[in-house]
């Protein structure tokens, strides 16, 4: 929470962005160079100290060795004494070649032996800090070493002037880091002010205002994002005018379409579908079979969106409110198999399905339909959008009941005269059966007649 509050603080705004970037970089930029000032003075500091305690040393070596060759103590405390006027001396002694210290600047030290002294005869710098630079120094006479000059040099003054260097570098790196945020405050303030400009026109827009456009002049990056934005609102509207056109234009078609046209949402049906999927159900057509109340459910899951003046009179309602509440109403045994093919068919994967059923009116009557049911395309996944036709085709099945009726009634006709036929089939053929006896018996009759006519020539010759 504390976390959010500073960076809101100080990055919740570009200006404050600027701001906080202009004065960190300075701030680094100048905590760099005033440390590697301050390390460079001190580094600076430390060899002068080291030079200025090899140098009085020296020279208290040269100036001490006949006094040491002579044993002169008070000579030798003299001078001793006499470098007290240097302002950053620790102390100074001399010391015979057995380390015994013959003079010091601390009298109370003076007789004492010193163990760190260097082996061979030669200047040692025994400690090189800031707080003491101790250098020693061979006291000779000619080869001879008559004895030791030890100095020790310290920096109170050079420290105190390195602390002033180092408070005045604090000092104008505080006021470039104010200098600078400053300077980055007014950039931002300018840089922020044009950018403020389009985002009063972004306002505008998300307030309704779509006639509202940036004005930035120049050719900065503020400027070029406003004309930028311009042009984009510009395409908007164009986009705009080409979708509402283009809405109007579907609205008319929807409308007026001679055909019956639902626009439905199976996004909840969808959802039912996940859930059975997570049950572990793989086969809809069994799980229906098994629940099929489950077929009402998905029914009452899905929403109608709109219909057209069309499916207003398929159904015989004068609104679409009065069609939709008395919607469960034209429903027949064959809509609710339609809608299963449906529900199958989308858990499938398929879009499309095209189905013959029976739907009724309001009053009941019923009407016979093609069902051409359609995913709209980019709502494949989520089925928020679907479009159900019903072609009435009322009219053509009565039509074909009508004339499976006259075809049943020639049937009925062609069978009755094929009997009639049958009968005076039967009646010819027992007539012919008739006639053709008669005909027989005239040929027997012709015959005989021919017999008797033969007896009475033989008669009448024989006479």
């Amino acid at each position: 929470m504390i976390l959010q509050k500073l960076h809101g603080l100080f990055l919740g705004t570009l200006r404050r962005q600027l701001i906080f970037g202009v004065a960190v970089v300075h701030a680094l930029m100048m905590t760099l160079f005033v440390g590697d000032l301050t390390m460079r003075q001190k580094a600076l500091l430390l060899e002068r100290q080291t030079e200025q305690a090899v140098a009085l040393s020296a020279t208290l070596a040269t100036s001490s060795a006949g006094w040491l060759a002579a044993n002169d103590l008070a000579g030798l405390q003299e001078l001793v004494e006499a470098q007290r006027h240097y302002p950053e001396l620790q102390f100074a002694m001399l010391l015979n070649t057995e380390g015994r210290v013959l003079a010091h600047t601390d009298r109370s030290r003076i007789g004492l032996y010193l163990l760190d002294l260097p082996k061979t005869s030669q200047q040692t710098i025994l400690s090189k800090t800031p707080a003491l630079v101790d250098n020693v120094v061979p006291a000779m006479i000619g080869s001879r070493q008559v004895g030791w000059a030890r100095v020790g040099v310290g920096q109170r003054e050079g420290s105190r002037k390195l602390a002033e260097i180092t408070r005045n570098g604090i000092f104008y790196a505080l006021t470039t880091i104010v200098i600078g945020s400053l300077i980055a405050w007014l950039m931002g303030r300018r840089i922020t002010s044009r950018l403020y400009l389009v985002q009063q026109t972004i306002d505008e827009v998300s307030s309704g205002n779509r006639s509202v456009r940036s004005s930035v002049p120049g050719d900065d990056e503020a400027a070029v994002m406003a004309r930028e934005f311009n042009t984009m609102l510009d395409r908007l509207d164009a986009r705009d005018v080409e979708l509402r056109t283009s809405e109007e234009r579907y609205r008319l078609v929807f409308e007026n379409s001679p055909v019956s046209i639902w626009e439905e949402d199976f996004s909840g049906v969808r959802e039912f579908f996940n859930r059975l999927k997570q049950q572990g159900v793989t086969d809809l057509d069994e799980y229906f079979n098994q629940h099929p109340e489950a077929v009402q459910q998905c029914a009452e899951l899905t929403k109608i969106v709109n219909v057209n003046h069309a499916a207003l009179a398929l159904h015989g309602a004068a609104s679409k409110e009065e069609l939709l509440a008395g919607l469960v109403n034209t429903f027949t045994q064959e809509s609710f198999e339609t809608f299963r093919r449906e529900l199958i068919c989308l858990w499938n994967g398929g879009t499309e399905m095209v189905w013959d059923a029976v739907v009724k009116t309001l009053t009941g009557v019923p009407q016979y339909v093609t069902v051409y049911f359609s995913v709209c395309p980019g709502y494949e996944e989520s089925l928020a959008k679907v479009i159900v036709s019903l072609a009435d085709i009322t009219a053509r099945k009565r039509a074909e009941e009508g004339l499976l009726t006259l075809n049943d009634e020639l049937e009925e006709r062609v069978l009755q005269r094929t009997a009639e036929l049958a009968d005076k089939n039967e009646e010819l053929q027992r007539m012919n059966k008739i006639f053709a006896g008669r005909e027989r018996r005239m040929a027997e009759l012709k015959e005989q007649i021919k017999a008797l006519e033969k007896m009475t020539t033989a008669s009448e010759r024989s006479l």
